[in-house]
């Protein structure tokens, strides 16, 4: 039962049924923005070509978004113990050409660009010009969580509200969430310091929640309101 009778919604509501993914942390209050889990795991298959170097370490990273699909990682330049490579985007788009690895038998280099981040060591065959590896980010689950500005994986872009407590410490759980709105900002909840005014990917939590139809608004309209 939700205890708090202040009215969340001030004008109008869209409601639509979700899939909240598990959160072992905290319940989530009433009045929390919730993102979108919009990318999942960053994998790399074995390289392809002369060398038996590897690529680990993979996962996604601030700097984003990430692009669901398949990245290229290249050989472009062979160096005894290294190697210079380029990142091409699953669009096509070059991100990088000078990704080189540090001198020395069993070198490394970490690289972090465009949402994702990866480590390539050198082997004991060294790489050969146009080895590759393909590097993999899988589309996201679909499911909400709370939105903060340290998440990676397109949750950190707000485009629901809680409109009430929300349980999913033991397991996911489906349930209505709010949509195109006219919400109260005194009544949103945010995890630490983070603000309407706060910034993730050149646009404000207001301007994110604006673009898909929740407008927050500071005060009451009476006259047409949701308990939820």
């Amino acid at each position: 039962m939700d205890l708090d009778n202040r009215p969340l919604v001030i004008g109008g509501a869209y409601k639509l049924l979700k899939t909240i993914l598990q959160d072992a942390g905290a319940k989530i209050a009433k009045g929390s923005p919730l993102g979108e889990i919009t990318l999942g795991a960053v994998t790399a298959a074995a390289v392809v070509g002369t060398g038996n170097g590897t690529c680990t370490e993979l996962a996604l990273a601030a700097g984003g978004p990430a692009i669901v699909g398949d990245c290229r990682l290249t050989c472009i330049e062979a160096i005894i113990n290294s190697g210079v490579f380029k990142l091409v985007d699953p669009n096509g788009k070059l991100i990088a050409h000078d990704i080189t690895i540090a001198a020395g038998a069993g070198g490394v280099i970490v690289f972090t660009g465009a949402g994702i981040t990866f480590k390539i060591t050198d082997g004991s065959t060294d790489f050969a010009v146009d080895d590759y590896f393909v590097i993999t980010v899988a589309a996201g689950s679909l499911k909400l969580k709370e939105t903060v500005t340290t998440s990676v994986d397109g949750s950190e872009i707000p485009q629901y509200i809680a409109p009430r407590e929300i349980d999913a410490l033991a397991a996911d759980v489906d349930c209505d969430v709010l949509g195109p709105c006219l919400i109260s900002a005194t009544m949103m909840v945010f995890q630490g310091s983070e603000t309407l005014a706060t910034r993730v990917r050149d646009k404000s939590y207001y301007d994110h929640l604006r673009a898909v139809g929740i407008i927050t608004q500071t005060g009451s309209i009476l006259e047409n309101y949701d308990n939820s």
